[in-house]
C-alpha cells in the first residue's frame, strides 16, 4: 500500500533550527517517499528560545509598557525555514499562550522533570488569555497562516482549556485548484470539549 501520510510532531521548537535538529529532520524527510509534515508546540510561548524538556519558546508576542504588542518573528521563522528548505511540510499550531497574555502568567515556564505529578507541566502557558480581544487579534492569527502561503481569515468559537484551543492548520494538497483549508480547534460541547476540524 503506497503511503498517503506522513507526520511527526514534538514538543521543543527550539532544537528544531540546532545542529542535532536539523541533521534529524534531514534524516526524517529522506526516508519518506511523500511529502513529511511536521509541526511542533510551544510557537507562541514566551522566552529566549533556549531549550528545555516538553518546552520551547519564540517569544513572537510581548507587549510594551503601554500594552501594545510587539511581535518578533525571528525564532518561528527559523523554525519554519528548516521544515521548508528540507522539503517538509510544516503544520502552524497556534500555541501556547504568550506570557503577556496569561491570565496567571507566574509561574509561566515549569520546571517537570520524569517521575513528578504531569499536573506540574501546567503553568502559566496553558492558561486562557486574560484579555479575549488580544488573543483573537488578526495580525497574530494571520501571520501563522502566512506562513504555509495562505490567505484567509475566519472566526471560530472554540474552548480554550489547558491545551486546548486552536491548534493546527493545513491547506489540502490541491489547495491551488479547490482553495481547502483545515483548522483543528476545541470545540465546546456543553461543558465538555472536544476537537473538531473546519474546513473551508
Amino acid at each position: 500500500m503506497p503511503p498517503i501520510w506522513a507526520w511527526f510532531g514534538y514538543d521543543e521548537p527550539n532544537y528544531t533550527y540546532m545542529k542535532d535538529g536539523k541533521k534529524l529532520l534531514s534524516e526524517i524527510a529522506k526516508l519518506s517517499p511523500v511529502p513529511v509534515y511536521v509541526r511542533a508546540h510551544c510557537l507562541l510561548c514566551t522566552g529566549d528560545g533556549t531549550p528545555a524538556l516538553k518546552w520551547g519558546s519564540t517569544n513572537a508576542y510581548t507587549e510594551d509598557a503601554n500594552g501594545n504588542p510587539i511581535y518578533n518573528w525571528r525564532i518561528i521563522d527559523s523554525i519554519f525555514d528548516t521544515y521548508i528548505q528540507r522539503g517538509m511540510k510544516p503544520l502552524a499550531q497556534i500555541g501556547f499562550m504568550p506570557k503577556a497574555l496569561s491570565a496567571h502568567p507566574e509561574p509561566y515556564q515549569h520546571d517537570w522533570k520524569p517521575g513528578e505529578p504531569y499536573s506540574k507541566v501546567f503553568t502559566g502557558w496553558a492558561y486562557p488569555p486574560k484579555d479575549y480581544n488580544k488573543w483573537q487579534e488578526r495580525y497574530l492569527f494571520l501571520r501563522m497562516i502566512s506562513l504555509q502561503g495562505l490567505s484567509i481569515l475566519v472566526c471560530l468559537k472554540y474552548l480554550i482549556r489547558g491545551q486546548g484551543g486552536l491548534m493546527d492548520i493545513k491547506h489540502h494538497p490541491d489547495y491551488k485548484n479547490n482553495k481547502w483549508i483545515y483548522i483543528t480547534y476545541s470545540k465546546p460541547v456543553d461543558t465538555l470539549a472536544t476537537t473538531a476540524i473546519f474546513t473551508q
